[in-house]
């Protein structure tokens, strides 16, 4: 049943009006196809199919570009397998009308699509495909792509690995072709920079060995390339193996939708919530896919802001974070555009010829020529940002860096926490002897309970005030520039002291307020934005973590690891037989020292000399003994 519409005489006239126009101006029809994957190992046509429709949509209604043409298209699922994506191609190429173009998604799709269609004198354009191999040019002479090349992101792994000095690498990938090429340019390029890449494991459809594989040999900084269902597989096996934590780097890549680990995958049984632990503190790198002046018009007449409220409304989805492709939806987008404005240049050029567009077969290679020439010059603002190829056909873009930090707590050392909570514990109870004096205390008793405020005031003091210096120091600018607040409180302390020295009830109230406030102030500045942010994010409770059985390794594995065992067991005897000479050799030189000590104390002052002072004498020295061997 169909929904009855009001339209007043004056919106009918402008429909129609817009659709005379629109019809005068596009009264020829040009078709490209499109073989994108709705399913498979990346899905990426659920988010990239809306941005094409919008594209051609929007190409059909612009009088600037293609003047007399209108865009049509042709696509159909790949499912991300180069046998079904090649079967489309042909389907494409044997149907008519004929293509002018093609459009790709997936890299494995691409590459034997591109290669194909060579023989066709047909030009692809690839929205989401990041083989580094599609730069070969004499393997993929008609390829362009809006999605830069999977080696962008290597020279800034590399950058951050010399920022912090890592030296030591290892590498696991998915056996893909293209994540082995970008693998076998990460290698070259760390090799240039000194850096070793210890460990190197792959797999093709369970990474369990592989992983295993990278907890027995000790590695620490890892780079790992794989499609997003392959990622939940590494990190539940990650979790089982403890592969994770404060002495565990992971590098993976940043085109995966987020929260992509939250997605229901009954391949694997892990939760949400142990995939995140795993997950805590990776690092990611991607290439920026979104213009980044918001409120700047791109060649399409719409900001990059503009774009993803008309794509989300079009995609009606309350979390689109869920869906494959979402992220690269501008540079499908965009390579629509790059595909429309190479036609609409070659369509003036061939005017000036005496020729149309409409005149392209497949074996018209001087339309082609003419096609590849106004790509290779093509150059325009998009919304995924400036849209240009170099001379193999790769996009050009920025890299950006994004690290998973989801703990609060955790990084704001719990140690020094700990420290300062009790040094102002101990401050709280220094207040109680404060207030006691001879009417409540005995004579006898009172020195001690004088020993005992101090001593409590001072430990507390020295906690407390010693921990949070300890995390401020990293802030040292900001404690110079207080200083004269400093000055300014202590200006105002020192005459308030003075003038009730000799008033007890009045000191005593003003030494408790004063200790109440520092005290309590501290605690305050622990606790309280920590009670923010969990009130803020609430932690969900933990799931029982399920039993796993562990599969069998290969037999010259366990061998391996049972020889290292065996040399860990001898180095541990080594060094426990070098300790314990040092031990015997510093125990002696300190006897041997304290007696020479002894005897030259008791010669200089008779044999009075008391245990405090020996024992300051014996420690000094020794002290010195100490620097003086790390000296030599």
């Amino acid at each position: 049943m169909g929904i009855p519409i009001k339209l007043s005489g004056f919106s009918i006239c402008l429909s129609l009006v817009l659709f005379r126009l629109t019809w005068t101006f596009k009264h020829k029809n040009l078709t490209i196809g499109v073989i994108y994957p709705m399913s498979g190992s990346w899905a990426g046509g659920q988010g990239c199919l809306p941005a094409i429709e919008m594209a051609l949509d929007d190409l059909n209604t612009n009088t600037e570009v293609l003047h007399d043409y209108r865009l049509n298209m042709e696509f159909n699922d790949s499912q991300c397998q180069p046998g079904l994506g090649t079967k489309v191609l042909y389907e494409l190429l044997y149907t008519e009308p004929t293509k002018m173009m093609v459009l790709t998604g997936c890299s494995i799709v691409s590459t034997f699509v591109a290669q194909a269609a060579k023989m066709w004198n047909l030009i692809v354009l690839g929205y989401g495909s990041s083989s580094p191999a599609l730069s070969n040019r004499e393997r993929f002479p008609t390829f362009f792509r809006t999605h830069p090349s999977a080696t962008l992101h290597n020279p800034t792994r590399v950058k951050l690995f010399e920022k912090f000095k890592w030296n030591r690498i290892a590498t696991i990938q998915e056996t893909q072709e293209v994540f082995t090429s970008t693998i076998e340019d990460l290698e070259e390029r760390v090799r240039q920079a000194n850096i070793e890449v210890v460990v190197r494991q792959n797999f093709l459809t369970d990474p369990e060995n592989a992983v295993r594989n990278l907890k027995r040999q000790d590695a620490r900084i890892i780079v790992g390339v794989f499609y997003e269902n392959m990622a939940r597989k590494v990190f539940c096996q990650a979790y089982k193996e403890k592969l994770f934590g404060k002495k565990y780097v992971w590098f993976i890549i940043g085109w995966y939708p987020d929260n992509w680990y939250r997605k229901q995958d009954p391949k694997i049984n892990c939760t949400a919530e142990q995939l995140k632990e795993a997950l805590e503190g990776h690092f990611t790198t991607e290439a920026v896919v979104l213009h980044q002046e918001y409120k700047v018009k791109t060649r399409s007449g719409m900001t990059s802001e503009d774009f993803k409220e008309k794509l989300d409304e079009q995609l009606n989805y309350t979390d689109t974070t869920q869906i494959v492709g979402y992220p690269e939806a501008p540079l499908a987008y965009d390579a629509v555009w790059a595909l429309a404005l190479a036609l609409d240049k070659t369509a003036k050029k061939l005017q000036q010829n005496g020729s149309t567009l409409e005149e392209f077969k497949y074996d018209r290679t001087d339309i082609t020529q003419e096609i590849l020439s106004a790509m290779n010059e093509t150059s325009f603002l998009g919304v995924s940002g400036n849209v240009a190829f170099s001379s193999q056909g790769d996009r050009i873009a920025w890299t950006q860096i994004e690290q998973m930090i989801s703990e609060c707590i955790k990084h704001s050392q719990p140690t020094i926490n700990n420290i300062t909570v009790i040094g102002s514990l101990l401050s709280l109870l220094c207040v109680f002897p404060l207030g006691l004096d001879n009417k409540y205390v005995h004579p006898d008793m009172y020195s001690m309970v004088c020993q005992v405020r101090a001593w409590l005031l001072s430990i507390g003091f020295s906690l407390g005030y010693g921990g949070m210096f300890s995390k401020i120091w990293t802030v040292h600018r900001i404690i110079t520039a207080d200083k004269k607040e400093r000055k300014v409180l202590c200006v105002i302390t020192a005459p308030i002291t003075l003038i009730i020295s000799t008033q007890q009830d009045a000191k005593f109230a003003f030494l408790a307020l004063a200790i109440l406030l520092s005290a309590f102030l501290s605690l305050g500045l622990i606790f309280v934005p920590k009670i923010f942010e969990i009130t803020r994010n609430p932690k969900k409770s933990k799931l029982e973590v399920r039993t796993l059985s562990d599969s069998c390794a290969s037999k010259e594995e366990e061998e391996r690891h049972q020889r290292l065992l065996l040399e860990n067991e001898e180095l541990k005897k080594q060094i426990a037989e070098v300790t314990n000479h040092i031990v015997v050799y510093v125990v002696l030189c300190t006897l041997e020292i304290t007696n020479h000590i002894l005897v030259k104390t008791k010669a200089d002052s008779g044999g009075n000399q008391s245990y405090c002072s020996i024992f300051t004498l014996e420690i000094t020295n020794h002290s010195v003994v100490k620097k003086t061997r790390q000296w030599r």
